[in-house]
């Protein structure tokens, strides 16, 4: 995620839309740090100092105004924490953190001390789920009712990294969950009520290079998730996410609504938006209409030449979203004010991820409240004791 980050940083300064220099990087493999500074300095235009611990980097750049974390979710809670301590402000990489224990003690720090906590959540950037999110406020399909998100594939293959099999590390279901969390609760609203089923399918994950097992790992965290949600505006939705299916792979994101349906495309694709209506049509114009109020000025600046969708590698489209990601974060903190996703929201996307689960584990439906508050935790239990929390 860092080289991603410095892919956005650079996307921004093509731009002209310089959201903030980079000063410093930290690693505990300097190596790696030290690596990813060249790279800085062959597109940045700058070579940042290279420090391999948190504490030395704050006290040895005394100018340094804001953290970008893109560590793995346990040491989310503690590097925010450094940071808020020394004055500085915060951008963590999605989930906010590995727990709702954690991300609540993030966000009570960033109270405490009066800053920033923004957290990377780069799916609801992308112009065609800004665009869904416009055709369902303006209305012209009536009130939504139901809402399928379903995504099933996987295979026994390691999903990018071996830690996110791993329920202590932060397992695929919350890894790759939060996203979906955060789409259904921005494009529906608050869940009230959830009810879930999960399973570990895969216990043993492996990665194939030129079909040999090159590397295993034992999965302990369950990849495979049965949802049922109730929102607070009334509308229901059902949550499909198994990352150990073999065969036909399916992925959607149906809202039914009382005048008809909108289907969103695969996010990070660029592919149209599809609307149906019982009694009339949605035509081009109206949508075009529709998608120019949607995007704000940086978007449009980002994704030049768009229209109703986009066709580019997805490299590209990646660091554009983190671009969008990165000069909210900077204008939140030159206007002192919230940024599109926050602290808050980073901990109701975390904790209606953890909903499906906690549900699981008591065998009844779970208030949203119940999880936010940390009433319950029973699934997170393990986890928390072995951060020490």
């Amino acid at each position: 995620m860092g080289r991603r980050h410095v892919f956005g940083l650079k996307e921004l300064k093509e731009r002209h839309l310089n959201a903030f220099e980079l000063e410093a990087l930290c690693d505990l493999d300097r190596r790696r740090a030290e690596d990813l500074a060249l790279l800085c300095e062959s597109h940045l235009g700058n070579r940042p100092k290279v420090f391999s611990h948190v504490e030395e980097m704050l006290s040895q750049v005394p100018g340094l105004e804001a953290i970008d974390v893109v560590t793995s979710p346990k040491t989310h809670h503690t590097i925010a924490k450094l940071a808020f301590e020394a004055g500085r402000d915060v951008m963590v990489e999605k989930p906010i953190a590995l727990t709702i224990r954690a991300a609540r003690l993030m966000v009570e720090e960033a109270r405490i001390h009066g800053r920033i906590l923004a957290v990377a959540e780069n799916y609801r950037r992308d112009p065609q789920n800004r665009l869904v999110k416009a055709i369902l406020e303006s209305g012209v399909l009536g009130k939504p009712f139901l809402i399928l998100q379903q995504s099933v594939g996987g295979g026994n293959q390691i999903l990018i990294t071996p830690w996110r099999h791993l329920k202590n590390e932060g397992g695929i279901l919350i890894d790759m969950g939060v996203h979906y969390a955060d789409l259904l609760r921005y494009l529906i609203g608050e869940v009230e009520e959830a009810y879930g089923f999960i399973a570990l399918k895969e216990a043993e994950r492996v990665r194939r290079e030129g079909g040999i097992v090159v590397e295993k790992v034992q999965a302990t965290a369950e990849d495979t998730a049965l949802g049922v949600l109730r929102f607070e505006g009334g509308a229901l939705g059902q949550w499909t996410e198994v990352h150990g299916a073999w065969g036909e792979a399916l992925w959607q994101r149906i809202v039914y609504c009382d005048k008809g349906s909108l289907k969103a495309p695969p996010d990070r694709s660029g592919k149209p938006v599809e609307v149906r209506m019982a009694m009339e049509s949605l035509d081009e114009d109206a949508l075009r209409k529709l998608a120019d109020k949607a995007l704000d000025g940086i978007t449009k600046e980002l994704f030049q030449g768009y229209r109703l969708g986009y066709d580019m590698p997805f490299d590209q489209i990646d660091r554009k979203l983190i671009a969008l990601e990165l000069y909210d974060f900077a204008d939140s903190i030159r206007k002192r004010r919230r940024p599109e996703v926050d602290g808050s929201e980073g901990l109701k996307d975390l904790a209606l991820s953890y909903a499906l689960c906690e549900a699981a584990r008591l065998g009844r439906p779970v208030a949203l409240r119940e999880i936010e508050e940390g009433l319950v935790e029973a699934y997170q239990e393990s986890i928390n004791k072995a951060l020490g929390l």
